[in-house]
């Protein structure tokens, strides 16, 4: 089995069930919402993003729904009765779903591999010689490393790199 299979089946099976068993103990305990939201996010929301950067490209919708099932179940006990709904309890909470967490946490990665010295090779600058045929209104400022296969293109590198050109296309329109 790949690592990513073991580390999703780790966090699948213990985590869920040990998510509504740690913050429901707080819970009955009287600890306060903002102490167990603290502790959602120090001891299991780490896990959840740990190395991101590597493994988001490559997470199926199953897996990305796995993962946010487990907030979600971590919302549900902290609110109780004001639950409503996930999007509700993200904004009561002044939280991020773990999606948008992970592709916030991936353009930083990237952002840090541009100023790296070793890392900045990763992502090449688009030139005119990098833009074969047709000239798009506006180029991307990166050029997409071209992808023989469906599983390379959704590896870490292409998916950084789609990452940056969104956001310095975002920014200069901006």
């Amino acid at each position: 089995r790949c690592a990513l299979s073991k580390l999703l089946n780790l966090r699948r099976c213990s985590s869920i069930s040990g998510v509504a068993n740690n913050i429901g103990r707080l819970k009955v305990a009287g600890v306060c919402n903002n102490d167990i939201l603290y502790f959602y996010c120090i001891k299991i929301r780490s896990v959840l993003e740990s190395s991101c950067p590597i493994f988001q490209p490559m997470l199926t919708q199953q897996n990305r729904e796995d993962l946010e099932r487990v907030q979600k179940i971590a919302f549900k006990i902290i609110l109780s009765d004001s639950y409503i709904s996930y999007e509700n309890s993200c904004i009561i909470l002044v939280m991020d779903t773990l999606e948008e967490r992970r592709k916030k946490i991936c353009l930083r990665f990237a952002l840090k591999c541009l100023k790296h010295e070793r890392l900045s090779g990763l992502f090449k600058l688009n030139t005119p010689s990098n833009n074969n045929l047709r000239k798009p209104e506006k180029p991307d400022k990166f050029k997409v490393p071209y992808a023989n296969t469906s599983r390379y293109m959704r590896s870490p590198v292409p998916y950084l790199t789609c990452l940056l050109n969104e956001y310095f296309s975002s920014s200069i329109q901006s």
